[in-house]
């Protein structure tokens, strides 16, 4: 028989033992969870930090327009290279008076086509045909008058002659028109009439419109505020090559600033852009690929993107 002395010893070691078991489970429980909650906590942070570098990265660009499409100059090269013929047939066309040729010799003025680059004497042509109703010389002369290019500069005559061509149904004309109404370039700050004329130009095909149109419903200019008509007309001018427009898209995505995350259409809308020299899509393509922004993590290529849009100004 053994001993009560002894037994109760027993017990009691084994009743330490078995609670010291519990704790060394229980402290190996802690840690797992711990460790667990820590990783997710890590990635959160990880996902939050990107989302928030976005935003910061986003909204700077976004002081300047929003990548909205500006009246520019660079729509006079829209002529191709002409023909010695040909702009000896233009220039006896616009010496008879005819708005068409004056309207091309203009533009060979403009852009030095034909190697005759001379910005007065572009402003002069450009006006010739203007005034006898051309639309297209209209809209030209706005943004000539726009951009003092050979003329000195006045954005509210500018206006008057995008509005005439835009009320002849001028595309470009409507364009511009909008711009200057969104950023009272010129005339007073009307987001409504900008949004109908950005409206009606992308309804009959014209690009930079429907990115603008777009930008209109993210930002609730003119109209309410409509994530799903944003990203609708965004994608029509993002699919058509406008670069402002995948950017724009990839920013919406990217950024969570609109209530939708998602890293993996924002990188197919960056790898377009930066494929197509958006210095800009090339910078964030670059930036995602390091991250593993909707991707598995790619030093390399990310470097390489980045680079180029260093070497591309930015």
């Amino acid at each position: 028989m053994i001993p009560p002395t002894t037994k109760s010893r027993q017990g009691h070691s084994w009743n330490v033992g078995g609670r010291l078991c519990q704790v060394v489970i229980l402290v190996l429980v802690s840690i797992t969870v711990i460790v667990f909650a820590a990783t997710c906590f890590a990635s959160i942070s990880q996902t939050s930090d990107a989302r928030l570098e976005w935003q910061i990265r986003a909204s700077v660009d976004s002081a300047t327009r929003f990548q909205t499409t500006t009246a520019t100059l660079e729509q006079f090269t829209d002529t191709n290279g002409p023909t010695e013929a040909q702009v000896h047939q233009d220039e006896v066309s616009a010496q008879s008076g005819d708005p068409n040729g004056q309207f091309h010799l203009a533009l060979y003025y403009a852009t030095g086509h034909g190697e005759i680059l001379n910005p007065s004497a572009a402003a002069d042509w450009c006006k010739k045909a203007a005034l006898q109703g051309f639309a297209p010389a209209e809209n030209y002369l706005g943004l000539i008058l726009e951009n003092g290019f050979g003329t000195p500069t006045n954005a509210v005559e500018a206006v008057q002659w995008y509005h005439r061509a835009s009320d002849q149904g001028e595309l470009d004309g409507m364009f511009n028109l909008a711009i200057s109404l969104t950023y009272a370039q010129g005339v007073q700050q009307n987001y409504q009439e900008a949004f109908n004329l950005y409206e009606k130009s992308a309804q009959k095909g014209h690009l930079p419109s429907m990115n603008n149109l777009g930008t209109a419903y993210l930002q609730g200019h003119g109209v309410s505020a409509n994530l799903d008509e944003a990203i609708h007309w965004l994608k029509e001018a993002a699919t058509h090559g406008v670069l402002i427009a995948q950017w724009n898209l990839a920013s919406v995505y990217g950024s969570g600033a609109w209530g939708i995350t998602n890293y993996p259409e924002a990188l197919v809308w960056l790898r377009m852009g930066a494929e197509n020299g958006n210095p800009l899509c090339q910078n964030f393509y670059g930036w995602a690929l390091r991250k593993g922004l909707g991707t598995t993590p790619d030093l390399e290529n990310g470097w390489y993107w980045t680079a180029k849009a260093a070497s591309n100004g930015v």
